[in-house]
């Protein structure tokens, strides 16, 4: 450990587990990193404690190996604990002990748990991800150390603008989109399960750096969902076959009907015989299911093995497969649904080389000309074969939403005004881009809600608030 000699490291220990001072310990690296090491003692050899290090003089984790369940219980106070606790940190967290703010103690059967976080002297405010913990058995010996973050620069600014200013900032920045949404009781505080057309705040601007400034998504290499418009695509008959990748080299080994739906179940000739029919897809089957009226396509699920000896197609290529499917699907696509920008996430890569990996394409549902936010289609194509892998077709809020006046009668600016209303700018420390310190900003905060408000009713006014 940096900034301590390994004997003098030893004996500090000795001392928090209060062995007895003729012990002789020593410290072996551990094998899975130059900064772990394990505390031994000669004698028995047997195992003491072990300790990690950030490589740069500080502590981020200790643990005393011993059962806890054969320690001995004395009357320690409070107080006594807290010393106990403070002289680890001054010896072991001299990095970090200025920045440590207590913020509680649990007592537990046979230990103190202790917990603290890191905050700026000048604020006195917590820094993000960073907390410590400390575990003291009831014998007074030191058990346990966690130190989640790590020490980085604090840079305090010259000015700082005030949160009123702050907030007009956001405010002025902020944008919705008008679309319908379900208030998921599960989400939403005060949802009712219920769709409704609502104003959405767009996720672009994060926070307003203290000088005044816009922090963007896009300034810290963030995503933005955008969503675009679908040009017309004309898919004849018999083409979602061959989208799916089956041919004549396929045979139809199962065929289920069950209510309105029917079950195909496909695999190439040369696994015909081998294959149990089972419920879901074994290996080696491709699973179509239909609409037994319509002949509409509800899902696709391909679990093949992957064709290794083909090269992969690009991104573009397998996009353009996936909106033939969504056609073949839905012929009116373009005035049903939305594409949404690829960001890699949504794309699958599997380092098992029987499986193949995937582009995936999100398309969002449009009624009446507006997004519906609640649902989305996503088409997986092969980055290999170009076969749709997987499809799940979205049903169920159509004729709920024909029930919803789709004018609303609160405007924008009234919608901004009723979401200001709980939108307070919070003085908060985060962590900068290139990792090496913090930086102050406002960011938003809902006090009174707990939960960001992320939805306005566009008829009412009603804001809906998550739930926390």
């Amino acid at each position: 450990m940096c900034g301590f000699q390994m004997t003098n490291i030893l004996e500090q220990i000795k001392l928090f587990l209060k062995m007895n001072e003729n012990i002789q310990l020593f410290a072996v690296t551990s094998e899975e990193s130059a900064n772990e090491f394990n505390v031994f003692e000669q004698r028995t050899g047997e195992l003491v404690a072990c300790y990690e290090t950030d490589g740069k003089g500080g502590l981020k984790h200790f643990q005393a190996c011993r059962d806890l369940e054969e320690v001995r219980c004395v009357q320690l106070s409070h107080d006594e604990v807290y010393e106990i606790a403070q002289s680890f940190l001054q010896v072991f967290a001299h990095n970090i002990v200025k920045s440590i703010y207590f913020i509680k103690m649990v007592e537990m059967d046979n230990i103190f748990q202790l917990s603290y976080e890191l905050r700026d002297e000048r604020y006195h405010l917590s820094f993000p991800d960073s907390s410590v913990m400390l575990e003291i058995a009831k014998d007074g010996r030191f058990q346990y150390f966690l130190f989640e973050g790590e020490a980085c620069e604090v840079r305090y600014p010259k000015e700082v603008i005030t949160k009123e200013e702050a907030k007009e900032k956001y405010i002025a920045a902020l944008r919705f989109e008008l679309l319908f949404a379900k208030a998921d009781t599960e989400v939403f505080a005060n949802g009712d399960d219920a769709y409704h057309l609502v104003y959405a705040p767009k996720d672009h601007v994060m926070d307003i750096g203290v000088s005044g400034e816009l922090h963007t998504y896009e300034n810290y290499n963030g995503f933005v969902q955008q969503f675009h418009n679908i040009e017309k695509r004309t898919v004849q008959n018999g083409e979602i076959l061959k989208l799916i990748g089956l041919d004549d080299t396929y045979v139809k080994i199962d065929t289920n009907h069950a209510e309105d739906q029917v079950t195909e179940l496909w695999t190439k000739h040369d696994y015909a015989n081998d294959v149990e029919v089972e419920e879901g897809a074994p290996f080696h089957t491709i699973q179509v299911r239909f609409h037994q009226e319509t002949f509409q396509c509800i899902s696709v699920i391909n679990n093949e093995r992957k064709d290794g000896k083909k090269e992969a197609i690009t991104e573009e290529e397998a996009r353009e497969c996936a909106l033939q499917f969504l056609f073949a699907c839905y012929p009116k696509a373009d005035e049903q649904f939305l594409i949404e920008r690829s960001h890699p996430s949504h794309h699958c890569v599997w380092e098992d080389e029987n499986c193949e990996s995937q582009y995936g394409f999100w398309f969002h549902p449009l009624h009446r000309g507006k997004r519906v936010d609640t649902y989305s289609i996503v088409i997986q194509v092969g980055q290999q074969s170009g076969k749709i892998l997987e499809f799940q077709a979205v049903n169920g809020f159509d004729k709920e939403l024909d029930e919803l006046n789709d004018e609303p009668t609160i405007f924008e600016k009234e919608a901004k005004f009723i979401y200001a209303q709980d939108l307070e700018m919070e003085l908060v420390w985060t962590k900068a881009q290139n990792l090496l310190h913090y930086e102050l900003c406002y960011a938003p905060s809902f006090p009174k809600t707990d939960g960001h408000v992320r939805m306005v009713e566009a008829h009412t006014g009603t804001a809906f608030p998550l739930k926390v």
